[in-house]
């Protein structure tokens, strides 16, 4: 519309241009046309097909016919409730949610089927006791932060496909567990851990030798829980190997007894195989108070290992102590290892605890150069969770590398178990440890003062004992086999 105004000597022409402002509506499923299919009008209350300009509030529920899996094309909403407890697939181009989010209340599975779900804007995830699962990845809007909140069900999302080229964050609210099929199904998104609560990110099937290269913020926990945990729960993985490239940073301080930071378990599973978990990113920003027990956690048939000096966390200051076994709880533990890859000085703090049958294995895969460890290594009470089960603390070196303990091993006297600890130099080869086969020929050094009560027993390679005041082999017998080296 053009108006005129006219004025003595002059005319103005004044152009007015009305804006629309678009404004979110919301569309309820009522089934009205029996044919449960999306696009149809009159199946929703206001007897027309939602809005596809990233306006529409959708509301799913059991009126009528259900709809059950829709090929709706490219898709922009501002939410999505699903209130009902059956299965819904929606298929077709990608779906763009806006800052409303989805909330699965009725328990059901709503699946994202073979395409991205890009999220536009800040937004919360909720599954209600239901599932939710994006099958092509999840893409989030650089600035934006996707949260995925608890639902109180033990499947509460799954991740596959390769996400999008977004660079947000996924956020993983308290008690929320996320499976992933894939390492590469958040994209360029950063993974945040929640303050307090026991976030897990869960590996399901996931193929042999992926890498998940997100960068990780672990929140501060406010109780006896952990705050991020990565454990295999897939019986298909079998002496897989993962690297995790990503920066991981945040602060583990102990909040309470017992309370664990960083946990890497095998799951539920374990008994059947050992895979390898590597850290290969600049994770000097991860850091603990040095005394915590349980801030980095090794437990049920992981090897760690570190791929660099600052993957165990800062080394300067405040350095986390790491964890294997059961770490302080009250179930045993199976076999779990400490791997260093690389020569260099690791400072971090090292427990052992409750081991059951199993072997917790320090040590190195490096095959030149010296990896020292600094830290004092004690055993809490390695054997089984009522202390009457005596198990070693097995330390490793491949061929041509060395492995350094300066600090002091030792029992701190809780448990009976505590005081027959042994000390073995063994051949962790092929199913003992790990994805590959590793043979123990290298050196290891004790050069700290040790006061260890159990054995000493070198089976393989070489040992040398260094320290230059009171007994570096504790105060147990040594004996050497015929094929072991050892020398100070």
């Amino acid at each position: 519309m053009k108006i005129l105004i006219s004025a003595p000597g002059f005319s103005i022409p004044l152009l007015l241009l009305f804006l629309h402002t678009a404004q979110a509506a919301t569309w309820t499923w009522d089934g009205g046309a029996g044919n449960a299919t999306w696009n149809t009008g009159a199946n929703w209350d206001t007897n027309t097909v939602p809005a596809n300009d990233g306006t529409a509030d959708i509301v799913l529920n059991t009126t009528g016919a259900v709809p059950s899996s829709q090929n709706m094309g490219a898709l922009s909403i501002n939410s999505l409730v699903f209130t009902t407890a059956v299965t819904l697939q929606i298929s077709g181009s990608p779906i763009t949610i806006g800052a409303g989010g989805v909330n699965n209340s009725g328990g059901g599975s709503l699946r994202f089927n073979d395409f991205l779900a890009s999220v536009s804007a800040s937004q919360a995830w909720s599954t209600g006791g239901g599932s939710i699962w994006a099958r092509a990845g999840v893409s989030v809007a650089a600035g934006q932060t996707l949260t995925l909140n608890n639902g109180g069900s033990t499947f509460d999302y799954q991740f596959d496909g390769t996400g999008g080229s977004g660079n947000g964050t996924v956020l993983l609210g308290a008690d929320a567990t996320a499976t992933l099929a894939t390492l590469t199904a958040f994209g360029s998104a950063s993974l945040e851990i929640g303050t307090g609560g026991t976030g897990a990110f869960s590996l399901g099937a996931v193929p042999n030798n992926s890498t998940l290269a997100n960068a990780i913020n672990i929140g501060t926990r406010t109780g006896a829980s952990d705050s991020f945990r990565i454990v295999a729960s897939s019986s298909t993985i079998t002496n897989n190997a993962y690297t995790f490239s990503g920066n991981i940073t945040g602060n583990l301080n102990a909040a309470a007894t017992n309370a664990r930071g960083l946990v890497f378990s095998g799951g539920p599973v374990a008994t059947t195989r050992m895979l390898d978990y590597t850290l290969s990113g600049n994770n000097s920003g991860l850091t603990g108070n040095g005394s915590g027990l349980n801030e980095i956690a090794v437990s049920d048939s992981i090897a760690l290992i570190a791929e660099n000096v600052h993957s165990l966390g800062n080394q300067t200051s405040n350095t986390p102590t790491v964890a294997l076994g059961d770490n302080g709880g009250t179930t045993k533990a199976l076999s779990a290892a400490l791997l260093t890859s690389t020569a260099g000085t690791f400072n971090n703090a090292i427990t052992l605890d409750r081991a059951a049958t199993g072997i917790l294995t320090v040590g190195g895969i490096h095959t030149s150069g010296n990896a020292t460890f600094t830290g004092n290594v004690t055993a809490q009470n390695l054997g089984d969770n009522t202390g009457t089960t005596a198990n070693t603390f097995n330390v490793f070196q491949a061929p041509g590398g060395t492995t350094i303990f300066s600090g002091t091993i030792s029992n701190n006297g809780t448990g009976a178990a505590a005081s027959v600890t042994s000390l073995t130099k063994s051949d962790l080869s092929n199913t003992t440890v790990g994805a590959v086969n590793r043979s123990n020929n290298g050196t290891v050094e004790l050069a700290g003062s040790n006061t260890y009560t159990g054995n000493t027993t070198i089976n393989a390679g070489t040992l040398l004992v260094t320290n230059t005041t009171g007994s570096g082999t504790g105060t147990g017998a040594v004996s050497v086999s015929s094929t072991a080296t050892l020398g100070g």
